[in-house]
């Protein structure tokens, strides 16, 4: 529960930062390097904010930070621990981007693969 708040926290953090720095004249793609966002009120769904809201973009560091509190939510209930050994399929042959260059069947330890997303930004880490 702890690793969640703290999620949201950060996830909170950056959405603030973004939006006082954006209401003080400055680009979106300046601020958070991105050419179109969205802030929805989660109660309404509302759209309070938002550049580009139809575009649609890859998810890219999201879907990893997402990934990595799922996990530590996982760990943190006893379904992982760091040395559960993990095997890669057929998926991370199609992974684009930064890679640590895994083929199907390769095993390594939830920790190494969180060091893997979280050091070296590799997207076939969080693909297995």
């Amino acid at each position: 529960m702890k690793r969640r708040l703290i999620g949201i926290i950060i996830a909170m953090s950056i959405a603030v930062s973004c939006i006082f720095l954006m209401s003080a004249g400055v680009k979106a793609d300046e601020v958070c390097g991105v050419n179109c966002y969205v802030l929805v009120e989660v109660g309404t769904g509302s759209v309070i904010l938002g550049e580009n809201i139809d575009k649609q973009v890859n998810c890219g560091y999201l879907s990893k930070l997402m990934t990595l509190l799922l996990v530590a939510e996982d760990i943190e209930t006893g379904k992982y621990s760091l040395d559960t050994e993990l095997m890669t399929t057929e998926s991370v042959k199609s992974t684009e981007g930064a890679v640590i260059w895994l083929e199907p069947g390769d095993k390594m330890t939830v920790e190494e693969l969180l060091k893997s997303v979280i050091i070296g930004n590799a997207n076939d880490a969080v693909t297995v």
